[in-house]
């Protein structure tokens, strides 16, 4: 495909875009969702190598005391494993069984190996991010902002939430936290 569509949570904001560690400028749809173009995936033996996409976005509101609510973009191809770590405030008191959300609390995230460990053979990996590197220089994905580094704080009390095999849907974590005493 030549596009990932993505639809941004309400309110989000897109700063950066990257494909294959390259930027690129993401084009909007006429129903607002976002087409981040993709390099040319080629195969071999059956299987098509697998390249990182990395959006960044920040969303504006007032969080209400004592609740977390998020939601992540809902993209168009389906995604093998989400991992999501939550940073509840320092001191908080989090319940241990926290049901409300689509994604599964665990005690940590235990992502499945890379499909390229899995699936595809080393010496293909080199040729494929070949075409990918040049396909990217010549221009054929446009031309982006750098993409956004960003530093975000991690004090607090970590919570994991993971879901294999994510197609076309809304994932979200809703959960209520007694605040710290001050």
């Amino acid at each position: 495909r030549q596009f990932l569509r993505l639809a941004l949570p309400a309110g989000a904001e897109l700063w950066s875009a990257s494909v294959a560690g390259r930027a690129v400028q993401p084009a909007k749809s006429e129903d607002g969702h976002l087409l981040v173009p993709l390099v040319r995936s080629s195969a071999a033996g059956g299987a098509l190598a697998a390249f990182d996409v990395s959006v960044v976005y920040v969303e504006n509101g007032t969080p209400e005391p004592g609740r977390f609510q998020a939601e992540l973009p809902i993209a168009d191809a389906p995604t093998t494993w989400v991992g999501w770590t939550v940073l509840a405030p320092k001191g908080s008191k989090v319940p241990k069984k926290v049901k409300e959300g689509t994604l599964r609390k665990v005690d940590w995230l235990t992502p499945p190996p890379p499909a390229a460990q899995v699936y595809q053979q080393a010496e293909y990996n080199q040729a494929v991010g070949n075409q990918a590197y040049a396909q990217t220089q010549s221009g054929g994905l446009g031309e982006g902002a750098a993409p956004v580094q960003v530093t975000l704080p991690t004090d607090g009390v970590p919570l994991y939430f993971e879901k294999l095999l994510v197609l076309d849907e809304k994932l979200g974590v809703w959960f209520d936290y007694r605040e710290p005493k001050k």
